[in-house]
């Protein structure tokens, strides 16, 4: 049976759980998840769930790495710490685990939104309509100019992950 882990996952995530339990290969599956918040949907979708470790750095490696090894994970799909954890990947390796998420540059990378946008341009990737702004004049002109394409306008930091910041 192969185990695979979560951790502290979007909740709209519960529905890659479910699609990993129907693979056409029908092959066995284990879920763990773990959250900081026990009321997660994703959790719920999950066979065994657990609290995230509020450990940070280097530290939350070294848990993820016990943590891993103690639940005998095959395969563990990070989404916290992501960076820290594939600079680990060796680590990880070395004990059994695969990590499903692309290199820490990688990561690096697409952590900031205005750098992933202007790589992506770079090779030819068309990217939305956005404008990066640093004080309250910079972000009347770009409101200005967006409200032009689009009735609303949405404003984000260019660190953050999901909705944060919203």
């Amino acid at each position: 049976m192969l185990r695979i882990w979560f951790n502290h996952t979007y909740a709209t995530n519960s529905h890659i759980v479910m699609m990993l339990r129907d693979n056409p290969d029908g092959r066995a599956v284990h879920i763990v998840g773990t959250h900081a918040d026990p009321d997660s949907p994703v959790l719920a979708a999950c066979d065994a769930a657990y609290p995230e470790s509020d450990a940070a750095g280097s530290d939350y490696v070294d848990w993820a790495l016990d943590f891993a090894r103690e639940h005998a994970i095959d395969v563990f799909v990070p989404r916290l710490a992501m960076v820290e954890l594939a600079d680990a990947r060796a680590r990880f390796a070395a004990a059994g685990t695969t990590l499903l998420c692309p290199p820490g540059d990688t990561v690096r990378l697409f952590e900031d939104k205005s750098a992933a946008y202007a790589a992506a341009r770079q090779v030819g990737v068309p990217v939305p309509p956005h404008r990066v702004v640093t004080d309250a004049a910079t972000l009347r002109d770009a409101y200005k100019a967006m409200r032009d394409l689009a009735d609303v306008v949405c404003l984000k930091p260019v660190h953050g992950a999901g909705g944060t910041g919203f």
